[in-house]
């Protein structure tokens, strides 16, 4: 994600409504994908003398992988059993993976997809056929499955082992067995930083059914920062209690979630978690006796549209009771100086708070 203004994730979910945030997308072409060198090939005896990779040691040839893009090492992994049992095996780093769904495969892809397909199928059971069609940059990919076909979950499950991410999203809006193991599976990768699931608006069955208190932790478990970008009914089983209690968990370090944000969470359930954590609303007006401070978010023009209230280290926003806005976060800040970064934004103006 890159802001207007600068770079970096959206930590704040209202900074949407106060200043805007688009997203940027790279996509090589399939031209880009050129086939490798043989050995003993024209092109080859062109280059004059050069050795072949299989004779170095398996570590020589695994951190080699580490310079590659994903899409050489997919081309790499495509060569043999022995180089893709090292690819699988060589931990790297990704800036961000996009998997989505697709209504149809377009035809300038189509060819691409069975190069890539190919690659993949190198020593793969030969009763099992598994497609990973995926747009692939050197820092960033995007993997799509289409509609109408059939997948194994292996290819996320291969990707998910070895691999460190920055901005993982999931966008899926197929309601099939399928779906809910690349669901479950978000929980499985190694590391990411920042986990964007659903699709605003779209209300997914099975991403509705599985959304309880159980696998929001299991979420926050395998990521810093949490970003459920679902509709209204998709996270309705989510309850107050467990929202405390995830607050708990950062604060004792117990999770290693740092944020989490729900794009759509029904005020009324905000006031049932501002009571949990001692916290009344009122006639539109905020009482507590705890030592806490309180921030309006406010539009140019003097709309409020969130509030903010700062709890030591933790911040907990959530929409304007009277702007019919239904954005929530939990976000705790590591240090004095990025707490007063958060409290120091334009946006935000304190507001006196009163004892019940």
């Amino acid at each position: 994600f890159r802001r207007s203004t600068g770079e970096g994730m959206p930590h704040d979910p209202v900074e949407n409504l106060v200043g805007g945030y688009f997203v940027l997308y790279s996509v090589l072409s399939p031209d880009q994908f050129d086939p490798p060198i043989e050995s003993g090939s024209e092109i080859g005896k062109e280059r004059g003398d050069y050795f072949n990779i299989l004779d170095l040691p398996t570590e020589l040839i695994s951190h080699t992988f580490s310079f590659l893009s994903m899409e050489d090492r997919m081309r790499a992994a495509g060569v043999n059993k022995r180089l893709k049992g090292i690819e699988l095996a060589s931990p790297y780093y990704v800036e961000r993976v996009l998997i989505e769904e697709a209504e149809e495969v377009p035809n300038e892809i189509k060819e691409w997809m069975m190069m890539m397909k190919d690659a993949v199928d190198v020593g793969a059971d030969d009763d099992k056929e598994e497609d990973l069609d995926f747009y692939a940059t050197k820092i960033s990919q995007r993997i799509t499955f289409y509609k109408d076909k059939s997948y194994f979950s292996d290819c996320i499950k291969r990707i998910a082992q070895n691999v460190s991410i920055r901005i993982l999203e999931i966008k899926l809006t197929g309601s099939e067995e399928f779906h809910r193991e690349i669901f479950n599976l978000a929980k499985e990768f190694n590391e990411i930083e920042y986990l964007d699931l659903g699709i605003e608006g779209y209300d997914n069955e099975i991403l509705k059914e599985m959304m309880v208190d159980s696998f929001l932790f299991d979420l926050t478990r395998a990521c810093k920062m949490l970003y459920l970008n679902v509709s209204t009914s998709v996270c309705e089983k989510i309850t107050p209690e467990a929202l405390h209690q995830l607050s708990k968990n950062m604060i004792d370090g117990s999770t290693k979630c740092r944020g989490l944000c729900i794009r759509n969470f029904h005020n009324d359930r905000c006031i049932d978690l501002l009571k949990l954590i001692g916290i009344t609303y009122r006639d539109d007006t905020l009482f507590s006796e705890m030592d806490i401070e309180v921030y309006e978010w406010r539009t140019p023009d003097g709309t409020v549209v969130a509030h903010s209230i700062f709890d030591g280290y933790l911040k907990i926003t959530f929409g304007s009771f009277t702007h019919s806005s239904d954005l929530f976060s939990i976000d705790l800040y590591e240090t004095q100086e990025t707490l007063q970064q958060a409290k120091n934004k334009n946006c935000l103006f304190k507001i006196d708070i009163s004892p019940e």
